[in-house]
């Protein structure tokens, strides 16, 4: 491993830049390593200001500094960096900056904070070839210190809260914004954000939530924003929606009204729990170069309509539809229907939710789906809750469906109480042995007893599982982008 030549060794930490631990663990295997992994670390050090010291940040920045204002902050000897790491970065994350100004300066006299800030600034403008990154959020800063770095920002995280007339600007200097993120933290309607988006002219990926506290809007937050977003859908490849639900508004008119034009998305993922489109509506919604699609609380028939529009590429679908199991009037129609179109339009998917009922009919397709989709790594499978409790007979036929369909599955989740006789357990951890080690996940609390936790230990052991974990029922939705 520590042979492996350097361009190799980059696309493997590029992959490692937001995890902090294990792409430090690398930056100390060898000179090679490290030469390679701390400019990547680097490049963005502000994401990791809460789990790093504030001060270890601090003294980084340090040597950089004059004279005189080392002098003010610390006396202690300055020693000099091994790397000349400020040269390293591409982003700014204001609030970060801001809060490692106030802890390391909070005993200066005003006028000399405001001379340390000042010099900070002037020292990344000075170091930083140009920001990629700008997180704004929590703040109200007029960017004007980092202006000359910005014009080619590629990727804007904000709040709602910030002065408009802030965003405004921020749209007259940087108009190459592929990447936006949206934090909404009030009900109020920030003609910013409009601006800011008409301004861009390669906006590849949009992300809204919700964080607002208030139950009642002041006035349509959305359908500005969305509409204006609607007019640049020949470049949009990726929409993220978190919407909080409030009363009375209607969330399937907004979508219903612009989600359709969006046809050149890659991946949409949305959480909303008011969306109820029809059945014509849903016909409207063809995205031909789909590859991820996540809508929670999306009934399956809307779901089915999707997959069946799409282009043939989706490689993840990943729904929240629990509730419909119970009370869909249609479910086990559409659920059969689902599953047979992702048969038939989802050759390549990896990722899946899955809603069964438990006909044997359902099952054989369930089966032949295994068969079809070769490339599949992790399911969430539902069933009826009805039909599961105190029955191992439906736990133990999903077993015996898995071992025969020579599946190379790596991750299952059970939805609901999944109820498997010890003999099928063992049963279907011998034959899967060769097979990647597999990870099962299920909210049933049976599984946390000392003789079940004995007997997954043994098959983890030996390599057969990776593990098998009780987790919390909404945990069991919880998907890695």
């Amino acid at each position: 491993m520590s042979n492996l030549n350097k361009d190799i060794l980059y696309l493997i930490f590029e992959n490692l830049q937001y995890d902090l631990h294990t792409l430090y663990s690398c930056s100390m295997v060898n000179r090679l390593w490290c030469a390679i992994a701390i400019p990547i670390l680097w490049r963005n050090p502000w994401l990791y200001h809460k789990i790093v010291s504030k001060r270890n940040l601090f003294n980084v920045i340090v040597p950089y500094l004059s004279d005189g204002m080392k002098q003010l902050i610390t006396n202690k000897n300055i020693e000099s960096p091994l790397f000349d790491y400020l040269s390293f970065g591409r982003s700014i994350t204001v609030m970060a900056i801001d809060n490692i100004l106030i802890s390391i300066g909070s005993n200066l006299i005003h006028n000399q904070f405001l001379l340390l800030k000042r010099e900070i600034y002037q020292l990344l403008l000075s170091k930083y070839s140009k920001v990629q990154y700008l997180n704004v959020v929590n703040t109200n800063h007029r960017f004007s210190e980092v202006y000359p770095l910005i014009e080619l920002l590629t990727e804007l995280v904000c709040d709602t809260i910030i002065n408009p007339s802030y965003l405004c600007e921020l749209g007259k200097i940087c108009k190459s914004i592929q990447k936006i993120k949206i934090i909404n933290k009030c009900t109020r309607f920030n003609y910013g954000i409009v601006e800011l988006i008409k301004a861009q002219t390669n906006l590849k990926y949009f992300e809204w939530n919700d964080e607002f506290k208030e139950d009642v809007f002041r006035e349509d937050l959305y359908e500005k924003v969305f509409s204006t977003l609607a007019k640049k859908k020949n470049v949009l490849n990726h929409l993220k929606v978190f919407f909080l639900y409030v009363y009375p508004y209607n969330y399937t008119l907004l979508f219903d009204g612009v989600l359709y034009k969006f046809d050149k998305l890659r991946s949409l993922l949305i959480n909303c729990d008011d969306l109820h489109f029809t059945s014509e509506q849903s016909n409207k919604l063809k995205y031909p170069n789909l590859e991820i699609l996540k809508i929670d609380y999306i009934k399956l028939n809307v779901a089915s309509s999707v997959i069946k529009n799409s282009g043939g590429n989706i490689k993840e679908v990943i729904l929240n539809n629990q509730d419909f199991v119970e009370w869909e009037e249609n479910f086990s129609d559409d659920s059969l229907e689902f599953i047979r179109n992702i048969c038939k339009y989802c050759p390549f998917i990896e990722y899946l939710s899955l809603a069964l009922s438990t006909t044997d009919t359902h099952f054989i397709a369930f089966e032949n789906l295994l068969k079809v989709c070769k490339n599949l790594q992790s399911l969430l499978i539902i069933f009826q809750s009805d039909h599961m409790y105190n029955d191992t007979i439906i736990g133990d036929k999903l077993l015996d469906i898995l071992i025969s369909s020579k599946t190379n599955l790596k991750e299952i989740r059970f939805f609901n109480n999944f109820n498997f006789s010890t003999t099928s357990l063992k049963k279907f951890f011998e034959k899967w042995r060769g097979r990647p080690a597999l990870s099962m996940l299920t909210c049933d609390t049976t599984y946390q007893v000392d003789y079940y936790k004995n007997l997954f230990k043994i098959y983890e052991n030996e390599g057969v599982i990776k593990k098998f974990e009780v987790i919390f029922e909404e945990c069991l939705y919880i998907h890695n982008y």
